[in-house]
């Protein structure tokens, strides 16, 4: 396991505990959250290989330092990213999502007014 799986891991983990909260950003289905002075960014894109096929999802993470700089990029897609980062990445980005926009909040607001 290298580094990338192990943040990777960490996020995932902190995340899911509700110890690292994401925000939205002005880009659609992208995400940031603060881990020390440090950001972290994950995105997803969808696109298609063929007019009418369906779309497929895209990932990244990128790492920016206390300068404002990328120091590390980690996409789906590539040759750089392992099939078991990949799926890492497309969970991350679901949990990122749901801290994001408070989707739990939101459904149980909903779920709360329809029963009145």
């Amino acid at each position: 396991m290298n580094k990338l799986d192990d943040i990777l891991d960490g996020l995932i983990r902190r995340t899911s505990d509700g110890k690292l909260k994401w925000n939205r950003t002005p880009e659609a289905n992208q995400f940031v959250t603060a881990v020390d002075a440090l950001a972290v960014i994950v995105r997803r894109w969808d696109f298609s290989h063929a007019l009418h096929a369906p779309p497929e999802a895209a990932f990244e993470l990128e790492i920016i330092d206390e300068k404002g700089s990328s120091i590390e990029t980690l996409r789906t897609r590539s040759k750089q990213a392992t099939t078991g980062q990949e799926q890492k990445l497309s969970d991350l980005h679901d949990l990122a999502r749901l801290s994001a926009l408070n989707v739990q909040e939101t459904l149980d607001k909903l779920a709360k007014a329809l029963e009145a």
